[in-house]
């Protein structure tokens, strides 16, 4: 079970985590959706122990963060993710996956065939497309054996052939372990709609209703809203677009 208690953080007088509490179940996928700059990607940084955290408790299958123990808890797939350009696939593999005790070394293969990687596996990543070194971090993830992922929009830049095949990856996956993933994607949240979370203004509320009502909510958050406000005025206005 992964639990956050009252969960702050600030830049500079901007809170950008307003007292976050909540639980992400085991065997669930978890989806986080919300406006540009409500505080997603900082709520996942702060999980990953990428950027420290203001006030408040994290606990991962009871072990606290900033422990050994809770770093063997999770694996991130961040958004902006940085790969070393000098090492091939394998060897990227092979590297990440020391770092986790119970990673699963003969799962590669069988998942680089899957992705279409395997005849990429001893090419420098610095060869490989956005979507490539998305499917190789994908896959490391997946061999981790850590009980939780984490991913910040992980079906962004994949084709869709891709995007249905991670789809079915992650409905088998979560027998044995859980996601939680941060998406603006609708087709994500149509995809894994039991167990929705709302970002708004610093604070993370479960969401109980139907996804395809969330693009509405979305379209009445801060600035969004009064964006759809605006663009509603103009397209009023035959003479704006002609």
């Amino acid at each position: 079970m992964f639990n956050i208690c009252e969960l702050s953080q600030s830049f500079k007088s901007d809170k950008i985590l307003n007292g976050i509490t909540c639980t992400f179940p085991d065997s669930e996928i978890s989806i986080i959706v919300g406006t540009n700059g409500c505080g997603k990607t900082t709520f996942l940084n702060v999980l990953a122990q990428m950027i420290p955290y203001a006030t408040g408790e994290i606990i991962c299958n009871g072990y606290k963060i900033g422990s050994k123990e809770y770093k063997e808890q999770i694996f991130y797939i961040p958004s902006d993710f940085y790969l070393p350009e000098y090492m091939t696939g394998i060897e990227y593999l092979t590297f990440i996956l020391k770092h986790y005790k119970n990673a699963n070394y003969n799962q590669i293969d069988i998942l680089l065939e899957i992705f279409d990687l395997k005849e990429f596996k001893d090419v420098l990543l610095e060869k490989y497309s956005f979507g490539m070194k998305k499917k190789i971090q994908i896959i490391a993830a997946f061999c981790s054996g850590t009980p939780y992922i984490l991913a910040d929009e992980v079906f962004s830049g994949l084709d869709f052939d891709t995007a249905l095949l991670l789809e079915e990856l992650l409905n088998f996956q979560k027998r044995y372990r859980s996601f939680v993933i941060v998406s603006h994607d609708m087709n994500t949240l149509n995809r894994f709609s039991n167990n929705i979370y709302i970002m708004s203004k610093g604070c993370l509320l479960p969401y109980k209703g139907l996804s395809q009502d969330i693009k509405n909510i979305i379209k009445q958050m801060g600035q969004t809203g009064e964006k759809f406000d605006k663009l509603q005025q103009y397209m009023g206005d035959f003479n704006t677009f002609y």
